[in-house]
């Protein structure tokens, strides 16, 4: 299952979206009732940290790769705070995303392209229950946008993660059926307050 989320607001889509997949993504100390698992009281930051390692990957727009680590460590650190670190299963991803020639190459070694998939990679490493995606394809070109777009979709298909994606862009909208604005609901989480 995807939603894609558009933020049409030139200037805005930063702050919107970041708030939005902040408290999807459990970052903040809000109700966490709201996500798809009825989770009836707040969690202390640990188990937040926890149950978001566990349950959530998260794509970000500016990868957020530890430039010191490689493609392999990048994606078995992200592991380390879940269930476990597999370095075989962060390794078999990395083939999956056209990158187990680069297994031990840093960050800086690679495309802009590359590093998303890294990214990708170890979005879904803890075989998470919802993938959230910020701009995914915001720092691609048209090319690699498209083929990125299309592994997330693809690879989140395969382990049965869902998919909200934020976006602007109006060709990565143009895939998917189910398109909500994000002024919209805002303004139907103001109408019933």
């Amino acid at each position: 299952a995807a939603m894609v989320i558009v933020d049409p607001i030139p200037g805005q889509e930063s702050r919107n979206s970041d708030f939005l997949l902040e408290h999807g993504a459990a970052i903040k100390a809000n109700n966490l009732a709201a996500l798809a698992w009825k989770i009836d009281t707040l969690l202390s930051e640990p188990a937040r940290d926890k149950f978001r390692a566990r349950n959530i990957g998260y794509i970000f727009q500016t990868f957020n790769l530890l430039q010191g680590f490689t493609c392999l460590e990048n994606v078995v650190l992200g592991m380390s705070f879940g269930p476990g670190a597999d370095r075989a299963r962060a390794a078999a991803l990395l083939e999956r995303v056209g990158l187990g020639h680069r297994l031990h190459h840093y960050p800086r070694q690679l495309s802009t392209g590359q590093q998303q998939r890294v990214a990708v990679a170890r979005a879904l490493a803890n075989r998470p229950r919802l993938v959230l995606a910020d701009e995914p394809t915001g720092n691609l070109d048209a090319r690699n946008g498209t083929e990125s777009l299309a592994l997330i979709r693809e690879t989140c298909r395969e382990t049965g993660s869902a998919l909200l994606l934020v976006t602007h862009d109006p060709e990565v909208l143009r895939g998917f059926d189910e398109v909500s604005d994000f002024a919209a609901l805002n303004a139907a989480g103001e109408a019933s307050l």
